[in-house]
């Protein structure tokens, strides 16, 4: 049986390893490809939810 502490605890820990991670992966990116890499792979990102928003459930 999961606890609320414990699902607290893991949004916590991702949330921050996001907040971690991401600027350094743009920075990463902006790096080698230029600013405009990472204003494309921002607006990939969110493609597969809308994909599986439109065609993945059952209607």
């Amino acid at each position: 049986m999961i606890k609320k502490g414990e699902v607290f605890g893991f949004n916590f820990l991702t949330g921050h390893a996001g907040m971690a991670l991401g600027p350094f992966a743009a920075g990463a990116l902006s790096g080698w490809f230029g600013y405009q890499a990472v204003i494309v792979a921002s607006g990939l990102i969110p493609f597969p939810l809308i994909v599986y928003l439109n065609y993945g459930r059952k209607k």
